[in-house]
């Protein structure tokens, strides 16, 4: 049997499928909620089959003290009971599931041990985890004394790179088991109110908004500062996560290609105190450049954006060299272009007037109507910009293919 082994100093972290938080925990208290996180914590990679825990191993990962092994197993029945009437719910267009997590649950009162069996089709929501996961400090969890706290911490972890997580307010009533009878004026005083005092402590700048449809409060808003982990040398770390198959076989086939795109340095895989797996400098404290990526995708897209800023860059200042050379900026190059304009001018003065010649455009006239112009009652005048285009654009006029 598997021991999680917690070393001083370190925290442990509970990974979950997402799929976990559309579950309603219905019924369960602040203690029960404790117990069943830390059997997911206890559980987590641990495969399918029968997997059994101590009680000194399930004791160990919450704060909760019991008054007696009798008193502990009284919970841990109750939680079992409420586990059955929990339902996992998948849809998509074409079919509706609805299973447990749990197949069977027995305390062994003798040997002080508790034998859990999963649901191998549904192993998923705690094995091989590598995306589409909620992941936080268990330790958290269990310090927050309201039951709504607790349900909200985990919904809004689930979003913690983002800082923005909305939620109808029926779906909310059910995730978080607020009663019926409450009306949104008492859900503001005895679930958002807990929510807000206990959570601001776990979110930076979190804030609770209350979204209206006429005169209805339809929509709840919570923002908070999005949490990134930076590469810390000194950061305690308790349990890598997996990174997916072709991720990792990526990993192994470029490990010399893995640079920074901001500063050309050398990018190592690092995981953070909350289990993050991400790419950063080695030492980020003392580094110059404090950039970090989630995947070698992001490593990759971030350069393909500085890559296109070098050539948007470079782009510009060939650009701002073909306006010079195609303007002819060049003083003496300026004066030569001038002489030239004013030699053809003067082989076709028979037929040509010209009107004005300034630094930015020469204006002309023919002397004689050209026939394609017949139908205008007045001989047009062209004016021409000064360019490397000018000479053949006189030209042009000049036979008439204006």
């Amino acid at each position: 049997m598997n021991k999680l082994i917690l070393k001083k100093g370190f925290l442990p972290m509970l990974k979950y499928h997402n799929d976990m938080n559309l579950i309603a925990f219905k019924d369960f208290s602040q203690r029960e909620l404790n117990i069943f996180f830390s059997l997911c914590l206890l559980m987590k990679e641990k495969g399918t089959g029968e997997i059994t825990l101590s009680y000194d191993e399930i004791k160990n990962v919450i704060p909760d003290r019991f008054e007696s092994n009798t008193k502990f197993e009284e919970i841990l029945e109750s939680v079992y009971d409420k586990l059955l009437q929990l339902r996992l719910e998948s849809r998509d267009k074409n079919k509706i599931e609805k299973f447990i997590l749990f197949t069977s649950y027995k305390i062994h009162v003798n040997e002080k041990t508790v034998t859990i069996n999963t649901n191998s089709d549904y192993s998923y929501i705690l094995n091989n985890l590598s995306k589409n996961f909620t992941l936080f400090e268990l330790q958290e969890f269990n310090e927050l004394s309201s039951t709504y706290s607790k349900h909200m911490f985990r919904l809004l972890k689930q979003y913690r790179s983002t800082g923005f997580f909305r939620i109808n307010v029926e779906e909310f009533r059910r995730l978080l088991d607020v009663p019926k009878s409450y009306t949104m004026k008492k859900i503001g005083v005895k679930v958002l109110g807990p929510i807000e005092k206990e959570l601001v402590s776990y979110f930076k700048d979190f804030k609770i908004k209350k979204i209206k449809e006429g005169r209805s409060i339809t929509n709840l808003e919570f923002t908070f500062k999005p949490q990134h982990y930076k590469c810390n040398d000194e950061i305690d770390i308790i349990d890598t996560i997996d990174v997916e198959a072709s991720q990792s076989n990526l990993i192994e086939e470029n490990k010399d290609q893995i640079v920074c795109p901001k500063c050309g340095r050398q990018l190592f895989k690092c995981t953070a105190k909350n289990g993050d797996i991400f790419w950063g400098h080695k030492n980020y404290l003392t580094s110059d450049c404090k950039a970090t990526f989630s995947t070698i995708e992001d490593v990759e897209a971030a350069r393909v954006k500085e890559e296109a800023k070098i050539k948007a860059k470079e782009a510009e200042a060939q650009a701002i060299k073909d306006h010079w050379y195609y303007t002819i900026q060049d003083p003496k190059e300026r004066e030569e272009f001038n002489k030239e304009v004013k030699q053809l001018l003067d082989k076709h003065s028979d037929t040509l007037i010209l009107m004005e010649f300034t630094d930015t455009y020469i204006k002309i006239q023919n002397k004689i109507k050209h026939p394609k112009f017949d139908k205008l009652s007045f001989n047009p005048a062209f004016t021409i910009p000064i360019n490397r285009d000018t000479i053949t654009e006189i030209k042009k006029v000049i036979d008439g293919d204006l």
